[in-house]
């Protein structure tokens, strides 16, 4: 799980929310409080991962296309610079409505909808591990204006990039 390339796209069965929620709910309540031995930790993480990965098996079907495929490995390549949906449909020779509509098929959200998932986990990334500033970062996940990216990383995150910085420090 922690080396895909792409997202996984899981579909966690009702009947089996219950128990991905507790054991998250565990780890993490255990994790703030101190009281994960090393041994509990690593079982119960390994749990939660083979849960994870179980249920990411059985959904590896709905990105069915090739094309789609091709677009989640571009967009969430870390090395190349985040465009938008036009961009990528020149670069895999479709037009932006059909890469759309694959995309939204294959995997449940648009092709615009990952872009934004990509670049809000970037910026979150580079202010996490960086002392870049904001400017550099905001052109860095395909921003030319730093208070459109602060305004954009606020409307999905809740946080100002700084503040976020602030919170992680």
């Amino acid at each position: 799980i922690l080396y895909c390339r792409t997202p996984l796209l899981v579909d966690i069965p009702e009947e089996e929310s219950g128990f991905v929620a507790s054991l998250a709910e565990k780890l993490f309540r255990e994790q703030q409080n101190g009281n994960l031995s090393g041994e509990l930790l690593s079982g119960t993480l390994d749990l939660f991962l083979r849960q994870i990965a179980s249920l990411a098996e059985d959904s590896r079907g709905r990105v069915q296309n090739d094309l789609c495929s091709r677009f989640l490995d571009m967009v969430f390549d870390r090395d190349a610079v985040v465009t938008g949906v036009s961009a990528y449909a020149v670069k895999l020779g479709v037009s932006p409505n059909h890469l759309n509509r694959v995309v939204k098929n294959g995997t449940g959200r648009s092709a615009g909808k990952w872009i934004d998932i990509s670049r809000v986990t970037l910026s979150k990334q580079l202010l996490r591990q960086s002392g870049m500033p904001v400017i550099d970062i905001a052109s860095r996940c395909g921003f030319d204006d730093q208070s459109y990216f602060s305004r954009f990383f606020k409307k999905c995150t809740g946080m100002t990039p700084s503040e976020f910085r602030s919170s992680q420090e």
